[in-house]
């Protein structure tokens, strides 16, 4: 299966998107409290956060052609990047957004620690 390519105009509004959903009181609280649980443990932090981050971007994924599964988050965490081009701001949305996948203290590839 290929996969998806996005424009920046399409990056940019599924940047907006996911932010959006990420951003929600709702969405913040459940992450704050399953990542506090899983703390700096990556094992758990990938049987609780991952789970969690997927199920909160899915639409946005679906969306834009991509699978509902972790390799495709990968993806469509690239294709953002991809998209992004020159544009730091763009860029800079995109590492946050890995760093939901991430426990602290874990260098996200392409962000800033």
């Amino acid at each position: 299966m290929d996969i998806p390519k996005l424009t920046q105009e399409q990056a940019r509004a599924a940047l907006e998107e996911v932010t959006a959903i990420f951003e929600k009181e709702e969405s913040v609280a459940q992450l704050e409290a399953v990542k506090s649980e899983a703390g700096g443990d990556l094992m758990k932090w990938m049987q609780m956060v991952v789970p969690m981050v997927m199920e909160m971007q899915k639409p946005v994924l679906l969306k834009y052609g991509f699978a509902d599964n972790q390799a495709a988050a990968m993806q469509f965490a690239l294709a953002l990047n991809t998209a992004a081009g020159e544009d730091e701001e763009m860029k800079a949305r995109v590492a946050a957004l890995r760093s939901q996948f991430m426990p602290p203290g874990i260098q996200v590839p392409g962000g800033k620690k």
